[in-house]
């Protein structure tokens, strides 16, 4: 067995191993089992504490059995729960843990998935399948989810000057320690907090007697990773005047932060004098691999990215699109070929020959996620 074989079996649960010319499965803490062992997904996995993932099992009717265990494979009771569907719920705290599923009527037959939590995790990839075998000279189409997508709260991003959030998660979240006030008034942390100090804000009034913008959250509507097509909302907490009739709130979003054209998704109105909390859906574009939203609260005047009023203020969220996956071969030989017949779908071609391959689904968008792979392993008959 080769190097990259090794590696991949050690470090991605569930992966296909060359042992006596045999294909075997190998759990994430070395156990070997049987080619027709359960077959998890996703098949490895970060959450943040207290967060939930549902997991399956590929291909499988019979009853199951779900248990949290330790790298050795003993029950645990701190490393989170699952219940009878697979849902597992992650610990208040860090660590690496491990799901363990099995037949309810056959204890031995069983798959066992590693999880790791963490207070910061990025997104992670689950390919299907994980493992196959084909005849020679056939195709099979390859699919990869993007998994473990969490929210993230936002932290100033000296780049940008903006609060912004890089894991490329479900949801990006701006509190009031970073946006509370208006520019002096509060004060406002880091102000403006537009993308690179753009648009200052007005100075009249008093805090919260006039006019600020204090929050700003982006969330997918679905639950998934940021990424071109899905709908996502923007509720943003303003502080409104007591004669709130005159406030407007203009939502504007920019599909690449780092050369922003801010177009406009809507206005709001506040119902009511102080603390409110407005909101507006839109659909995320293409673009840049960092994409913004803007909040500009005005007293009267016309809606504009950046008005000049003495009350008004602007400020900027960035946050990170899903990195985008890529395929390619693996191992030190290979001998099948890949066809990319659209971004979405991706052909493992077998050749005419018997053949052991390894092909490599990785997040090819954003240097910060190179670790993050995972493999299909093929044995051609």
């Amino acid at each position: 067995m080769n190097r990259l074989s090794l590696s991949i079996c050690v470090v991605v649960g569930l992966l296909g191993c060359e042992k006596g010319g045999q294909l075997e499965d190998r759990t994430s803490n070395g156990t070997t089992m049987a080619l027709g062992s359960l077959r998890v997904v996703p098949s490895a996995l970060r959450l943040q504490p207290n967060a939930k993932q549902t997991f399956t099992v590929d291909t499988n009717t019979d009853p199951l059995t779900w248990t949290v265990v330790d790298a050795a494979g003993a029950p645990i009771s701190y490393g989170g729960s699952v219940d009878s569907t697979g849902t597992y719920t992650a610990p208040q705290y860090a660590g690496t843990f491990y799901l363990k599923v099995s037949l309810t009527n056959a204890s031995n037959v069983s798959g066992t998935v590693p999880v790791v939590v963490a207070a910061s995790a990025p997104p992670s990839l689950s390919v299907n399948p994980a493992i196959l075998k084909m005849k020679q000279g056939t195709y099979q189409q390859l699919s990869a989810a993007v998994w473990g997508a969490v929210g993230e709260d936002a932290v100033y991003d000296a780049t940008f000057k903006t609060p912004a959030c890089v894991n490329g998660g479900n949801a990006c979240t701006a509190g009031s320690s970073l946006l509370g006030g208006r520019a002096n008034l509060g004060p406002e942390p880091n102000q403006p907090n537009t993308i690179n100090g753009s648009c200052a804000d007005g100075t009249g009034g008093s805090f919260h007697s006039d006019e600020s913008v204090d929050a700003v959250k982006v969330s997918t509507t679905d639950g998934s990773p940021f990424a071109a097509g899905k709908t996502v909302r923007v509720d943003v907490t303003v502080w409104a005047y007591s004669s709130f009739t005159g406030d407007l709130l203009d939502l504007y979003y920019a599909a690449d932060a780092s050369a922003p054209n801010w177009t406009l998704i809507s206005t709001q109105v506040p119902s009511g004098a102080g603390v409110q909390t407005l909101s507006a859906t839109y659909t995320l574009p293409s673009g840049g691999q960092n994409q913004a939203v803007r909040a500009a609260f005005r007293y009267g005047g016309n809606a504009s990215p950046c008005t000049t009023g003495p009350y008004d203020d602007r400020d900027d969220v960035v946050f990170a699109m899903a990195p985008s996956v890529s395929w390619r071969m693996a191992g030190d030989n290979p001998v099948g070929v890949l066809a990319f017949a659209s971004a979405n779908a991706t052909y493992y071609l077998a050749p005419y020959a018997k053949t052991l391959d390894y092909v490599e689904a990785y997040f090819a968008s954003s240097s910060a996620y190179a670790s993050s792979s995972a493999y299909v392993t093929i044995e051609v008959e």
